[in-house]
C-alpha cells in the first residue's frame, strides 16, 4: 500500500472518531485545586541537622508555614508525608539530599491514601554546587494529608547515581533476546514484567549485526487486560515505559522496559502498513481522546495493533 493511501485511510478513521466525539464526548475537568500559598522545604537538603537526623533515625520532619513534611527511609520504601491543615490548597516543594534519598527521576507518583493527588518526582543537578538532589512538587488540597511511598527498587532502578550497583539480582533484570540464529523468530512478542522489573530487549543481533529498523509497542496493566492498550513511550513516570540503550557511537541497539506496575508489553517489529495504521489510531486516542468521556461511544469496537 502506498504512503498516500495510508495517510488517506488514517485521515478517514480519525474523522470517524471526531464525529463520535462531537456526538457524545465531554471534556474531563482538571481537579487539581489552585494553591493560595507555596512552601519550599529545602531543609532536607541544606540543614545538616535535619539530614543527619534522617540518616541516624531513618526519619525527619520539618514544620513551617502551618504545614508539615515528613521523610522516612527504610529498606523497602521511601515515604514522604505532607500535611496541609489550612482551609486552602498549598503548593509544596520538597528538596531531598542524596544522603537521605537516592536522586531519581520517577515522574508522576500517586499518593497512596488520597485519590487524585499526584506529585512530580525529579532528580535535579546543581552544576554550581556540583550536587544532585531530589525535588518533589505537589499541590495538596485544603485540610488534607498525603503520603507518597515509591519503592526502593523503583528509586534505585531509575537512580542517577550508583549505576554500578544496579546488578541483575538487585533489579531482577532479565534480558529478552528476540533473535534466533540469523533471523527473527517472529514479528510480534509479548513481554510480561512484575512491579519494579526491568527487561532489556535487543534491537541488534549480537552475532550478525542485523538490526530491527522499525518497531512499536503497547502495554496493558495486570488485572486491566480489558482496557485498550496504551502506547509504550520513552521517558519516566508512566506505569510502563522504555529507555533507549545506546552503544559507544550513539546508535540505539536495545531498549530497556521498566515496569513501575505489573503488566504486559506487546512488541511488533518491522510492522506492516496495516499494523502501523492500528498503532497510529491507538496513539492518537491515547494522547488526544483520553481526556474525554465517550458517553454512548464508550463500548464501540477498538482498533489495536
Amino acid at each position: 500500500m502506498h504512503q498516500h493511501t495510508f495517510r488517506v485511510l488514517l485521515a478517514a478513521v480519525l474523522a470517524v472518531c471526531l464525529v463520535g466525539l462531537a456526538a457524545g464526548g465531554t471534556l474531563a475537568q482538571d481537579d487539581t485545586p489552585s494553591p493560595e500559598m507555596e512552601v519550599v522545604y529545602d531543609e532536607f537538603r541544606t540543614d545538616d541537622t535535619v539530614v543527619e537526623n534522617a540518616n541516624t533515625t531513618g526519619s525527619a520532619q520539618v514544620i513551617k508555614q502551618n504545614t508539615r513534611a515528613t521523610v522516612e527511609d527504610d529498606d523497602a520504601f521511601v515515604r514522604l508525608g505532607l500535611e496541609n491543615p489550612n482551609s486552602y490548597a498549598v503548593a509544596f516543594e520538597v528538596q531531598l539530599s542524596e544522603e537521605i534519598v537516592r536522586p531519581a527521576t520517577l515522574g508522576t507518583v500517586r499518593a497512596t491514601d488520597t485519590d487524585g493527588v499526584t506529585a512530580d518526582w525529579q532528580a535535579q543537578h546543581d552544576f554550581e554546587a556540583e550536587e544532585t538532589h531530589t525535588r518533589v512538587t505537589v499541590v495538596v488540597p485544603a485540610e488534607t494529608d498525603v503520603l507518597f511511598t515509591p519503592s526502593q527498587l523503583r528509586v534505585k532502578s531509575l537512580s542517577w547515581t550508583g549505576e554500578a550497583e544496579q546488578s541483575a539480582e538487585t533489579l531482577r533484570e532479565r534480558v529478552t533476546t528476540l533473535w534466533e540464529d540469523d533471523r527473527l523468530e517472529q514479528r510480534t512478542y509479548q513481554v510480561t514484567g512484575s512491579e519494579g522489573e526491568i527487561v532489556t530487549v535487543d534491537l541488534e543481533n549480537p552475532e550478525t549485526g542485523d538490526r530491527i529498523e522499525e518497531w512499536h509497542a503497547t502495554y496493558t496493566l495486570a488485572g486491566d487486560e480489558a482496557a485498550r492498550p496504551t502506547p509504550l513511550a520513552e521517558g519516566t513516570g508512566e506505569p510502563v515505559f522504555y529507555r533507549p540503550i545506546e552503544n559507544d557511537d550513539g546508535t540505539v541497539d536495545a531498549i530497556q522496559v521498566t515496569f513501575n506496575e505489573a503488566g504486559t508489553v506487546s512488541l511488533t517489529v518491522e510492522p506492516t502498513t496495516t499494523e502501523k495504521l492500528g498503532f497510529e489510531m491507538t496513539s492518537y486516542r491515547s494522547s488526544v481522546l483520553d481526556g474525554f468521556e465517550w458517553g454512548p461511544f464508550a463500548s464501540t469496537a477498538r482498533v489495536t495493533p
